[in-house]
């Protein structure tokens, strides 16, 4: 899980570093190795924080009900936000999709929902938990593809008004 995550970091900053200097300076490997610690801390608190907040969010919609007005939307985008801002950068390609596809719904709808608008909050947490839960990092197989895929699929249903 953590591998992938440190991978694609180390591998965007020596891109990143060659691209500015022309070539990968010395790096002093108690440094790097500090380095690689944090990073992998980084990742095991996201992961934990990203579960508690999941946990959070659902236990607030299913208080909320089919009432949207019970629904702290803002609260809901701030999470929301969060995972797609982070989740790429912790090995986790796929909770930013379902973050973005949220925010993006949460945006199109002008931070109000309507009751069957709860209906695509539950399925995008409930998407996130999957992924969560399964440890799925990377980019994930055809089965959290075609997760995301229905998700967006939704969303366009939910927006267009076309079922």
């Amino acid at each position: 899980m953590l591998d992938g995550c440190y991978a694609a970091l180390r591998s965007a900053v020596a891109d990143r570093v060659k691209r500015e200097t022309g070539g990968m300076p010395a790096i002093d490997p108690e440094v790097l190795a500090r380095a690689e610690m944090a990073v992998a801390a980084l990742g095991i608190e996201f992961v934990d924080r990203i579960k508690n907040e999941l946990s959070e969010n659902r236990t607030h919609v299913e208080h909320a009900g089919d009432d949207p007005a019970a629904l702290d939307i803002k609260q809901i985008f701030t999470f929301a936000h969060d995972m797609r801002g982070q989740g790429g950068s912790f090995g986790y390609p796929l909770i930013s999709e379902i973050g973005g596809s949220l925010c993006h719904f949460i945006e199109s709808r002008d931070h109000s929902f309507q009751a069957d608008d709860i209906t695509v909050l539950r399925a995008h947490l409930d998407a996130a938990n999957a992924i969560i839960s399964s440890a799925m990092s990377g980019e994930g197989d055809t089965v959290s593809r075609a997760l995301i895929d229905s998700l967006d699929a939704l969303v366009r249903k939910q927006l267009t008004g076309q079922f």
